[in-house]
This record gives C-alpha cells, structure tokens and sequence, in this order.
C-alpha cells in the first residue's frame, strides 16, 4: 500500500538492518517496508547574492517573469513567479513549465503583453511503472477526496478542495480521468485560488 504523508512532519525511521517503520512528529508510527522522500531542489542562485535580483528559494518575479531589476528576467526552475492560479509566487520545478515560461520571459523583454490563458500548475512522472500526474495548487487544509478507483489498486484519481471547490487534483494511472480534471480547473482560473 502507498500512503502520501502530508500535514505532518517525519521525525525519524526505525528500524534495524532496513527500515520498519517511519515515526511522525506527531507522535504517530507507520509501518513500511519501503520509504520514499521527494525532496525537490534547489536552484543553484548563490552566484547572485549581492546583485541586486531579490532572491527567494529561487529569483523572485513577478507574473511576467520580471526582476526587481529592469531588463532582468528570470524563468524554468529557478524563478519563484507569481501565478495567478495559485494567487501567490511559486517555484515550479518540471519541465513543462521550463518549456512555457521562456515565451512570456521573452515578450517582457521586447516590452510585449504575453497573453497566454492562465493554466493551473502541471506535472507528471512515470514512475516504477506508475503514470503519477499532478495539476492545481493545494495548501495546508485543502480536503483530499478519492473521486475514481481505488489506491490499493495503484489506479485511483484524488481531488483537493478548498471550501468544496477543486482546486487541484492528483491521479495514478489515470490520464483520461486527470486530463477532464485538469481541463475543469483550467477553466475555473479567472480568478486566482486564494
């Protein structure tokens, strides 16, 4: 069974020549053969310390990928850019993003309006022979719901809520069922998710 640990923090592993089981800040023990940390990572910005480009795990920008510093922009992985979906600057890390961004970067910098729709936040991986796809942004009390299949079966699609409102949506082996929710909260961007 896969379980997605989120809202508390992992104090530690236990175990003794592999681990048992994974213990939670909140005082809880979870029994695992198997433990796997996403971590993300770190854009490499120590080189801009003191030039003036307002840095924030990542350099900071606004929703057209503009740095406080005129004629400056910043896109892909490193940029913490304000998006509109999320209604707060956000860093993301995969490659669709790194391969949309450059075109408002660019209109920035020739002074154009890039009027591109606003999409929520996208991302997949196969992994070990699981498609995992992720769109939307979800916080800290967003309720998760199973909306199709079943996790046990390492074929399910789950939909965070915000005040009964999709606002982010994760699927394993689903593509069909993800990409109608994805179109749905795509189509619920005017304003941004606050």
């Amino acid at each position: 069974m896969a379980l997605l640990i989120t809202g508390t923090g992992v104090a530690g592993l236990a175990g003794t020549d592999r681990v048992g089981s994974v213990l939670l800040t909140d005082g809880r023990e979870l029994p695992a053969d198997v433990v796997v940390v996403g971590v993300g990572a770190v854009p490499n910005i120590e080189w801009l310390a003191g030039s003036g480009v307002e840095l924030d795990r990542g350099v900071r920008t606004d929703a057209r990928c503009a740095t406080t510093i005129p004629s400056v922009v910043a896109a892909g992985d490193c940029a913490v850019a304000y998006h509109p979906y999320a209604g707060a600057a956000v860093r993301l890390e995969h490659w669709t993003n790194a391969l949309e961004q450059p075109a408002t970067a660019a209109a920035t910098l020739l002074g154009h309006e890039h009027t591109t729709k606003t999409r929520a936040p996208y991302f997949w991986s196969d992994q070990y022979g699981a498609r995992l796809q992720f769109a939307g942004h979800r916080r800290d009390g967003d309720r998760l719901e199973i909306v199709d299949g079943d996790p046990e079966a390492r074929r399910f699609t789950a939909v965070y809520r915000r005040a009964e409102r999709p606002v982010a949506v994760f699927a394993m082996n689903q593509p069909k069922i993800f990409g109608r929710w994805r179109r749905e909260l795509t189509a619920a961007v005017p304003e941004p998710v606050v």
